[in-house]
């Protein structure tokens, strides 16, 4: 029984492996194929309308998927998740990262949901934007 139990763990442990390759960046650009002043906290400028940011998902085994969703919420003030934006991304399965660039005109908190093409969640991840 102790067996089982042990080699239920292992089995486990190897499946989150495989998962933590994979991550959520939010930058200000996306050059060389890497995310540019990454960052979970962008400032705008006082004077600006919009603050774009990069979502860029990245998946050292590959994408496999097609399609990739990035699924925007805004946190409202009592913290509970209001629909923001959808934004989907043509990619192909062997691709390990895709970004797409979103354009926020309200400051605030936004979690970011990235979905495959059969809508398979992916990763989850907040960023902030400030406005002096």
């Amino acid at each position: 029984m102790m067996m089982k139990y042990i080699f239920s763990c292992c089995i486990a442990l190897v499946s989150l492996a495989g998962y933590s390759q994979n991550n959520l960046y939010f930058c200000a650009a996306v050059q060389n194929n890497e995310c540019v002043l990454n960052n979970t906290k962008f400032f705008s400028s006082p004077d600006s309308t919009y603050m774009p940011v990069c979502m860029m998902y990245r998946n050292e085994n590959g994408l496999s998927t097609t399609k990739l969703y990035f699924v925007v919420n805004k946190i409202d003030e009592q913290g509970k998740e209001v629909f923001f934006a959808t934004f989907d991304q043509d990619v192909q399965a062997e691709w390990v990262w895709a970004y797409k660039t979103g354009n926020f005109t309200v400051p605030g908190k936004y979690t970011v949901k990235v979905l495959s093409q059969t809508e398979l969640p992916l990763l989850v991840k907040t960023f902030e934007i400030f406005k002096p």
